[in-house]
């Protein structure tokens, strides 16, 4: 009988006791100390861990206390604080802050943005220097994804959702656009338009071209790399069209032989190479017909001093 009577304590305590609501109603509450400084302190000197185990504060669930949200503050020398969330000895689970709506401030009291970083200096760093890792953040749109970041060969650049980089910038300041190696300041793999209007770079013709401007160029110098030149023009089997021949050329087709027409030119613009190359083989032959001209004029000279010899006698 007394058993059964102490079994209905028992029961009326825990249904009715502990049952309700814990209030404590101490101005602090000390955990470890009897020295408490805030309404709740937990004094526990804490290394953390690789795990969800160290920490002065954990939460579990219910029907599997595995899975924990642990903070903490390791104690170590300048210390530190952290918040951890994983499942005990199997995995890591993520961490959500403000994930139905809310600004998310470091820095700041009154953050603008889903996250709001201020203050002066290093303000965020992804990475760890010498980890031998590419690191970057992702950057996703309704329709494409980029990547930007830093990587482990030494370039920071920006990549299309991690598969190529488009654009790097390499520790000696190259900036690469289609190439991961540039070799100077700006390095371009591909083609290159400047101003709008450029409707040539869609023209076939010009496929093999790497640069396309649609406005004037100014430059204190320009150096065309040729792979061959006029003077073949003083070759001894070089035949020189005779005066006649190319004033008939000029009378029929109005512009000078190897020289593109006004039309041509219109239409298809110069080569300022190939042109360079024409005008000084056209220059060249000018040279050789005033040697030409000039030697039949020193034999009329000649023949002009022994007219005037024989006249005088």
């Amino acid at each position: 009988m007394n058993k059964i009577i102490f079994f209905c304590i028992c029961f009326f305590y825990h249904e009715i006791i502990l049952a309700q609501p814990t209030v404590i109603t101490t101005d602090v509450l000390g955990v470890g100390t009897t020295n408490a400084v805030y309404k709740a302190t937990i004094s526990q000197d804490v290394t953390m861990d690789d795990d969800v185990v160290a920490g002065q504060v954990g939460i579990t669930g219910g029907t599997d206390n595995r899975k924990r949200l642990v903070l903490g503050y390791d104690t170590n020398g300048d210390g530190f604080g952290y918040i951890k969330a994983g499942y005990y000895t199997q995995k890591w689970t993520n961490l959500a802050l403000q994930p139905t709506g809310g600004f998310v401030g470091i820095g700041t009291a009154a953050p603008q943005a889903k996250l709001h970083v201020f203050g002066g200096g290093n303000v965020m760093q992804i990475g760890q220097p010498g980890s031998g890792t590419d690191n970057y953040i992702k950057f996703v749109g309704s329709v494409n994804s980029f990547d930007v970041g830093a990587t482990a060969s030494g370039f920071w650049g920006i990549a299309d959702a991690g598969v190529a980089y488009r654009f790097v910038v390499t520790q000696p300041g190259n900036v690469g656009i289609g190439t991961n190696t540039p070799q100077a300041k700006l390095d371009v793999n591909g083609t290159v338009s400047i101003g709008s209007g450029n409707t040539l770079i869609n023209d076939p013709t010009y496929n093999d071209y790497k640069l396309f401007v649609n406005g004037n160029i100014a430059a204190k110098k320009l150096k065309v790399l040729q792979s061959g030149w006029a003077d073949y023009v003083f070759n001894p089997g070089y035949i020189l069209p005779t005066l006649p021949q190319v004033d008939s050329f000029i009378q029929k087709h109005k512009h000078l032989p190897a020289i593109p027409s006004s039309k041509e030119v219109t239409k298809d613009g110069i080569d300022v190479g190939e042109m360079q190359k024409l005008m000084m083989q056209k220059i060249e032959e000018l040279t050789l017909y005033a040697i030409e001209q000039n030697k039949k004029i020193d034999i009329l000279n000649k023949k002009i001093e022994i007219l005037e010899i024989q006249k005088n006698k």
